[in-house]
C-alpha cells in the first residue's frame, strides 16, 4: 500500500477519528460561531466529507500499491502527509464554505480564521503521522 493510502487508511482509527472530531469542533466553534448545535453540523459535514473523500480514494483502488523497492522514504511519507492535509483541507474548507453561504449570505472566511482551520487540519495530519510512526 503506498504511504498516502496508509495515511488515509490510519486517519480513520477510533482514537483518531474521535481526537480529530474534538480539535475540529473547537476550531469550527472557535471560528465559525459559538452555537452548539451549528458548530456539531458543521464539524459533522467537514469530517463527513474528508471521510467519504478517503474511503472513495482507498475502495476504488485509486491510490494503487507502493511501486518502489523496499520501505518508501522520509520523502514519500513526507508527501503523503502534505497531500492528506491537501484533501482533508480542500474538502473541508469547500464544505465549510457552501454551509456557511447558505447560512449567512456574503459570509466569506476571514484570512486568520483560515490560517486557524489549515492548522487544525495539519495538526490533524502531524498527529496521524506521529501514530504511524511509534507503531512502526
Amino acid at each position: 500500500m503506498s504511504p498516502f493510502a496508509l495515511f488515509l487508511e490510519q486517519s480513520w482509527g477510533l482514537w483518531t477519528l474521535a481526537g480529530t472530531i474534538v480539535v475540529k469542533w473547537w476550531a469550527i466553534w472557535f471560528i465559525l460561531g459559538r452555537n452548539f448545535s451549528t458548530t456539531t453540523t458543521l464539524t459533522t459535514l467537514a469530517v463527513g466529507g474528508s471521510a467519504a473523500m478517503s474511503t472513495l480514494l482507498l475502495k476504488t483502488g485509486a491510490l494503487g500499491p507502493f511501486g518502489g523497492e523496499g520501505d518508501p522514504s522520509w520523502l514519500a511519507w513526507g508527501g503523503a502527509g502534505f497531500f492528506t492535509w491537501i484533501l482533508f483541507s480542500g474538502v473541508e474548507v469547500g464544505l465549510l464554505t457552501l454551509a456557511m453561504k447558505r447560512h449567512r449570505r456574503g459570509w466569506s472566511w476571514q484570512k486568520y480564521d483560515l490560517v486557524f482551520y489549515l492548522s487544525a487540519c495539519a495538526f490533524v495530519v502531524i498527529a496521524v503521522g506521529t501514530k504511524m510512526a511509534f507503531k512502526a
